[in-house]
């Protein structure tokens, strides 16, 4: 049986890139053909002596084709463009750490932008993933040039990012950076990230290879998605705790985990495709940022807990 899933979490968000042969038609394909420039930020302030103009220490970066502000940065930030800051990207493809460019896009105004990766490295499964790397970078002086390992499940086109050393920071290179740095920095991110993904196969493995009963899976769903203390919770708080295990026991029975059904695998499968695709909030700027990985990596603990 072959299910896959026409669209993943992040198509409404990034554009599909696989026709492309090079970084630049990336770029140009995903909307990332823009610069960007600082520029000085003031202010008229209006005192009973008249208007005097304020200057303020800090600049703001502004999107060069739309003049939109992007956000405010200190003295030391300096831009990077995005055919620089991507740059590596076509050295790793040339090198055949890249087997194909696969998604790009940004979010909000241009303030930080991606571009997702199919790598060579395989996982062998014999439920089909395969590796991907995010590339981002940020214009709005809240972030760095980050590298972060993402395996996709291809039955459901589920996302699990990284799940280890959670909390810790991810490998990033800052806006002083220079280029050539930058080109080491991003394959040396690269080659850690691949070390992942070892790990990950090994886990999902022991996941495709032990069953569940009912109980098991009951238990699972109540440590991944607790109700609210009885006693303490509102009604609206108990039905929509009720909600959620519901949800998700029906992501784990679904269509899309037919073919691991009734293994550990389906478990955390399906908690994985309940945040990606029924969690509340927009899904593909948890993904990209990095905030489902919490919910990922406790269903990943209590799966991992069964076998």
């Amino acid at each position: 049986m072959t299910l896959i899933r026409e669209a993943n979490a992040l198509n409404r968000t990034l554009v599909d890139v696989t026709t492309t042969s090079s970084l630049g038609e990336v770029i140009t394909a995903g909307g990332l053909d823009y610069e960007v420039a600082l520029h000085d930020l003031q202010s008229n302030v209006v005192t009973p002596d008249g208007v005097t103009r304020v200057d303020f220490a800090q600049s703001g970066v502004v999107r060069m084709d739309t003049l939109t502000p992007l956000g405010v940065v200190g003295e030391r930030y300096t831009p990077i463009q995005n055919a620089d800051a991507f740059e590596p990207l076509q050295y790793l493809h040339d090198e055949g750490f890249i087997e194909t460019f696969e998604q790009a896009g940004t979010l909000g105004d241009g303030q930080r932008a991606f571009i997702i990766a199919r790598l060579s490295k395989q996982i062998s499964l014999t439920d089909q993933h395969h590796a991907r790397v995010l590339f981002s970078t940020t214009h709005d002086g809240s972030g760095a040039y980050s590298v972060r390992a993402i395996a996709e499940r291809l039955f459901c086109a589920n996302q699990i990012p990284r799940l280890t050393q959670l909390g810790k920071s991810i490998m990033s290179i800052r806006h002083t950076t220079s280029a050539a740095e930058r080109v080491q920095h991003v394959r040396a991110a690269v080659l850690n990230e691949i070390q992942w993904f070892d790990e990950y196969a090994d886990g999902i493995d022991r996941m495709l290879n032990t069953t569940v009963n009912t109980a098991r899976t009951n238990a699972f769903v109540n440590q991944v998605a607790p109700m609210p203390p009885r006693g303490k919770a509102t009604q609206r708080q108990v039905n929509a705790g009720t909600k959620r295990q519901q949800d998700l026991l029906g992501r784990i029975h679904g269509a899309h985990n037919k073919n691991i059904e009734g293994t550990v695998a389906a478990l955390f499968h399906g908690a994985v495709e309940y945040s990606d695709y029924d969690a509340r909030g927009n899904n593909a700027e948890r993904i990209l940022l990095g905030r489902d990985v919490t919910f990922k990596q406790r269903a990943w603990d209590a799966a991992l807990a069964l076998v």
